[in-house]
């Protein structure tokens, strides 16, 4: 499509015009051919879109050029660019979706708020079967009293089960020093600090680990 070649028309600089009958500049003319060649374009556009000229209808261009546009550009896919959808955080946690973009936003929701103190914890996701779950890591230090023990209160409690507590004593030697795990609880647990042969160490420094979700 182009402006017409035909001199007749009264182009002024390559464009239609008004015209000027004070300074002598005749009003373009509209053609049939340049009108029919413009019909015909618009026309092209409405049938390639697969809809029926109707000259009562004015937003078929719209929909035609609409429908085209959706048309030329496929789903995309992992050999094939083109339109995705992106997954809303449900999604991502289902992990199951092999069809709609995984966005930071949606990714960062995977990952429960942490807390990297020295009584700390991690939220670590993992996937179980088909679903995605999590792991949480607590941590901390404790101080054994005059029996050896020391009671540890995690900074946030399990919600469904605790698999492992472990201590040990702090020290810069290898020494025989060893602490025992007890009463385990999505809560806490309490430790036992001794020298090895059962004799109890008091005001030390126990570290401590628990594994649950």
């Amino acid at each position: 499509m182009d402006y017409p070649s035909d001199p007749n028309v009264g182009l002024v600089g390559g464009k239609f015009t008004d015209g000027n009958e004070l300074g002598g500049v005749p009003a373009s003319l509209d053609t049939a051919g340049h009108m029919n060649g413009i019909t015909d374009e618009i026309l092209n556009v409405i049938v390639s879109a697969g809809l029926t000229p109707d000259e009562a209808v004015l937003t078929q261009l719209d929909t035609a050029i609409a429908t085209l546009i959706a048309g030329a550009t496929p789903d995309a896919s992992e050999t094939a660019k083109g339109i995705i959808e992106l997954a809303i955080n449900a999604e991502a946690a289902a992990g199951t979706d092999a069809l709609r973009a995984l966005t930071p936003a949606a990714l960062a929701s995977l990952f429960g708020v942490s807390s990297p103190a020295e009584n700390g914890y991690a939220r670590i996701p993992i996937k179980i079967g088909t679903a995605i779950d999590e792991i949480i890591v607590q941590w901390g230090r404790a101080t054994s009293n005059a029996s050896g023990l020391a009671a540890v209160t995690y900074p946030i409690a399990f919600t469904a089960a605790v698999y492992v507590g472990l201590g040990t004593v702090f020290a810069n030697v290898l020494d025989n020093n060893l602490v025992t795990v007890g009463n385990l609880s999505t809560t806490g647990m309490s430790l036992f600090a001794s020298d090895g042969s059962g004799v109890a160490l008091n005001a030390t420094v126990v570290h401590w680990i628990a594994i649950g979700k």
